[in-house]
C-alpha cells in the first residue's frame, strides 16, 4: 500500500521449481476480480537475463517482458519482477560487510553482486543473514549507489517447513516514496519433480490455479 493511497489486496499462488537448474517460477492471481487469471510464467536462463513472460486475460494475449522491465513495479507493489524470479548463491559475489548489523541481531552482514553472467538491475544488496537458519532477517537494496528498497522479515512469523525456515510475514518499503507492501504467505508445501509441463506459455493460457497445484500435489513427497 502508498504511503498517502488506498491499500491494495492482492492474492497469489505461487508455483516455483529451484531446487534444480534452470528455475522455474509460475505466478497467478487469483484475486481480486479485475487481476484474477492474470499469470506471469519466469524461466531461468543460466547465461542470459531470465525469459519473462505475462498472460493478460482481458486481452487474451500473452506478452514477453524485455530485460529493462525487470526493474518495473509488480502489479503495483514494492516489489519489481526481478523479484519473484528464482535465485542461485552462484548468481552472486558475495562478501563479508563488518559493521552493518544492528546490535542484538544475530545475523551476519553480506554483500551480494551480480556474478559473471547474471544481469541484476540492482547494483548491489546487503543482507542480515543468520546463519543457523540461512534465514535473512532483512535486504537492503541499491540502485544508482543508494539504497532504494528494503525488505524486512517478520522473526515472530517464521515457521519451519521440512527443512526451511520460512517467513509468513515480510515488508517491502520503497525509501523514496515510503510506500511498502507487505508479503503475507498463507501456505507452504514441498513437492518433488513438479511436472516440467507446468512451466510453459501454453499452460500459461489454458492452465489454471487448481489445475497446478493438482499436479504439483502429485508429486508431492
Amino acid at each position: 500500500s502508498g504511503a498517502c493511497g488506498r491499500p491494495l489486496t492482492r492474492k497469489l499462488q505461487i508455483t516455483r521449481k529451484q531446487s534444480v537448474r534452470p528455475g522455474r517460477a509460475l505466478v497467478r492471481f487469483l484475486e481480486p476480480f479485475d487481476v484474477r487469471r492474470t499469470s506471469i510464467l519466469v524461466l531461468e536462463n543460466d547465461h542470459a537475463s531470465d525469459d519473462l513472460f505475462v498472460f493478460l486475460p482481458a486481452l487474451g494475449l500473452t506478452r514477453r517482458l524485455s530485460a529493462a522491465q525487470r526493474a518495473d513495479s509488480f502489479f503495483g507493489t514494492d516489489l519489481s519482477y526481478e523479484d519473484i524470479e528464482p535465485k542461485h548463491a552462484s548468481d552472486y559475489d558475495v562478501r563479508l560487510v563488518p559493521g552493518d548489523a544492528g546490535p542484538g541481531e544475530g545475523c551476519v552482514p553480506l554483500e551480494w553482486k551480480e556474478a559473471p553472467g547474471f544481469e541484476s538491475t540492482y547494483d548491489r544488496m546487503v543482507s542480515c543473514i543468520e546463519p543457523e537458519r540461512a534465514l535473512i532477517h532483512w535486504t537492503v537494496f541499491y540502485r544508482h549507489d543508494r539504497p532504494a528498497k528494503r525488505l524486512e522479515v517478520d522473526l515472530s512469523r517464521i515457521e519451519q517447513v521440512g527443512k526451511r525456515s520460512i517467513p509468513f510475514l515480510m515488508t517491502m518499503r520503497t525509501l523514496r516514496t515510503g510506500s511498502e507492501t507487505k508479503v503475507v504467505t498463507l501456505s507452504y508445501e514441498l513437492s518433488q519433480d513438479i511436472p516440467e509441463s507446468l512451466f510453459t506459455t501454453w499452460n500459461l493460457e489454458a492452465g489454471d490455479a487448481d489445475r497446478d497445484r493438482s499436479k504439483a500435489q502429485e508429486a508431492a513427497p
